[in-house]
């Protein structure tokens, strides 16, 4: 996987993470800001016959939740994420990881 792919992988998982947080009551504000994100970065940084909907399901099946929370951390970092959604993602990882002991 290029760097690049790695680069999407992480910005759709971002997004997916960010649609786990029912608990946020702006989430959809979020979900815009990010999907605008990752439409210019397309656009800046296309990548040549490469199906950007089949990746992003892939990742939706593949990626665990912690794992798409954590890319919205990552995402979080650049967009500027209010500090309340970025403690209540984290919150969010550390309740998944409790259940999963």
């Amino acid at each position: 996987m290029s760097e690049l792919e790695k680069k999407y992988r992480t910005m759709f998982g971002a997004y997916f993470g960010i649609t786990l947080m029912d608990e946020y009551p702006l989430k959809e504000y979020v979900l815009e800001d990010i999907k605008k994100y990752i439409d210019a970065y397309i656009d800046n940084y296309p990548l040549d016959n490469f199906d950007y909907q089949l990746f992003k399901n892939n990742v939706d099946k593949e990626e665990s939740d912690i794992v798409k929370l954590q890319d919205a951390l990552r995402v979080g970092n650049e967009l500027n994420f209010p500090i309340e959604l970025i403690h209540m993602i984290k919150e969010k990882i550390r309740d998944i990881r409790d259940e999963n002991r």
